[in-house]
């Protein structure tokens, strides 16, 4: 190496974990002639980038401009460097050790470029429910541990054939490195569950479904973060149906529509909600109906109501069912007041009682996510529920103090607990009402799966003062489980910020695993 040869390592922060970033910095790394590595680690994604001053400095200057469309930098930690033997650029394998820094991104909503080879005859992906590249698939629902890789998800499940696994090797292809990528030949399955008849597998159990739902039927589809309970939009008598099996005489149904232009003839959108009902997170969002819209439908799915939810699809499996309808009604599955069904085991029972079939899958859901639902005010998206697509991205604090680690644990109504640490804050998926033995359940289970996903360890639990709050009750309990003195009400320190906000912030004692 030549005297001018120089070394620089960082640790990039971020998204920057299954958007495809590393394939982006390698790819760029040798079009600067940049020699080194990019590795996945808890604390970041590490870059080393060897090469003449100038070849270094113009890498580094022009990153940002090569980024996926999905990734996002936070901050360039500066590491120490030294010189390394290599003389071409390599993606490593990651270190899962040290403090977990890293943001995982939510699920993604299929692209373009995805979409396309499920619609090519001549494609091997072709009619594939379950196509994904590193730019779009599912994510946060299926990553049960950091660093991001393929080992650590629920796509463990399915060892890659010998054409996914060039892909996934090949620098050159949008799949490199991309931790869903699949095929029918290694891939997750579709599967068709009728009542007292063989199960429907391989390329007949869609069919068949659309069939059944053509005929008025009602199914319960498994998509990315659970299942929805699914029937013709446009046939009142299905729709009423659905309503007396579920139980839900009058709480509007969301409902997905094949595309935008679909979704006109029924609501007002304007470019604001158009681009919303667009975006990668592809969320529900509440629309005013559409002047003259036929009364019979209208109040068969969201009855005396001025708005309508609508979302479009997001995955393939939703792309292809939307292929042979211009609007379904997709809403979740789960009994009144519990968390929506990700199992086969939770849906199974309603099988010839809500449903009349089962189209199910068998790439398991690791962490339960509904959709999210906003409206658009004034032109500015609103939250309204904060789930798919969102989830689990952090809020920034925006201040340069570094704050303690804590659980808080949210309200009894429409539930959402949060972690914090240094300067952010994670928000669980909308986990709804704390009412009964399954949503505490869920609840529990899904504070620990985020806490050792994220690697936090709260040293405070923060909770309502409400006595008969469930998420009141969890926090005394843990605490006193903790630390083992039967801490009580009375001993912990009670914050009033104001006359109407009360909090108790109790010392969690102990790390938690």
């Amino acid at each position: 190496m030549s005297e001018d040869f120089t070394w620089r390592s960082v640790l990039v922060r971020g998204i920057v974990q299954g958007v495809g970033f590393r394939p982006a910095v390698y790819r760029h790394a040798i079009s600067c002639g940049i020699a080194g590595s990019v590795k996945n680690t808890l604390g970041g994604v590490r870059i080393d980038a060897g090469g003449t001053a100038d070849a270094v400095a113009h890498f580094f200057a022009t990153l940002s401009s090569v980024l996926p469309s999905m990734a996002h930098i936070d901050c360039i930690v500066e590491l120490p460097s030294s010189p390394l033997a290599a003389t071409t650029f390599s993606i490593l394998p990651s270190v899962p050790s040290g403090e977990a820094q890293v943001v995982i991104p939510p699920d993604l909503a299929t692209c373009d470029e995805c979409l396309a080879d499920i619609h090519d005859p001549h494609n091997r992906r072709y009619a594939y429910a379950f196509t994904a590249c590193a730019q779009c698939g599912p994510r946060y629902t299926m990553v049960e541990s950091l660093p991001y890789d393929r080992e650590r998800t629920t796509m463990r499940d399915f060892p890659l054939c010998a054409q996914c696994r060039g892909e996934y090797e090949s620098p050159a292809d949008r799949r490199y490195h991309a931790e869903a990528t699949t095929c029918p030949i290694c891939g997750p399955q579709l599967s068709l569950h009728l009542p007292n008849e063989p199960i429907v597998t391989d390329s007949e159990a869609l069919p068949q479904a659309v069939e059944i739902l053509r005929q008025g039927g009602i199914g319960a589809i498994k998509g990315i973060g659970g299942y929805h309970l699914c029937c013709d939009a446009l046939n009142a008598r299905a729709v009423q149906c659905l309503r007396e099996r579920k139980h839900r005489p009058h709480k509007p149904f969301a409902v997905m529509a094949a595309d935008v232009n679909a979704a006109r003839v029924f609501a007002q959108i304007s470019e604001a909600e158009a681009q919303l009902l667009q975006s990668p997170q592809r969320p529900i969002v509440l629309l005013q109906w559409k002047r003259g819209i036929d009364a019979v439908i209208a109040s068969s799915l969201a009855p005396g109501n001025g708005r309508i939810g609508i979302m479009l699809p997001y995955s393939p499996l939703h792309h292809l069912l939307l292929g042979a309808f211009n609007l379904l009604v997709m809403t979740s599955a789960n009994e009144s007041q519990e968390p929506i069904f990700s199992t086969s085991e939770e849906v199974a029972p309603w099988l010839g009682s809500v449903v009349d079939f089962i189209l199910d899958h068998n790439r398991r859901i690791w962490n339960k996510c509904d959709d999210s639902v906003l409206l658009v005010h004034e032109d500015c998206p609103v939250l309204i529920r904060r789930a798919r697509g969102y989830v689990p991205l952090p809020v920034q604090l925006g201040s340069a103090k570094s704050h303690p680690t804590l659980l808080a644990c949210g309200g009894d109504l429409k539930n959402v607990f949060a972690l914090a640490r240094h300067n952010e804050v994670f928000l669980s998926t909308h986990m709804g009402d704390l009412q009964n033995a399954a949503a505490l359940e869920n609840y529990e289970e899904q504070i620990e799966r985020m806490q050792s996903l994220l690697r936090i360890h709260p040293e405070y639990i923060v909770h309502d003062l409400h006595p008969g709050y469930h998420s009141t009750q969890y926090a005394l309990n843990r605490a006193a489980f903790n630390c083992g003195a039967g801490c009580q009400p009375a001993n912990h320190q009670e914050y009033h910020h104001s006359p109407n906000c009360s909090a108790g912030i109790l010392p969690a004692n102990s790390t938690f695993s």
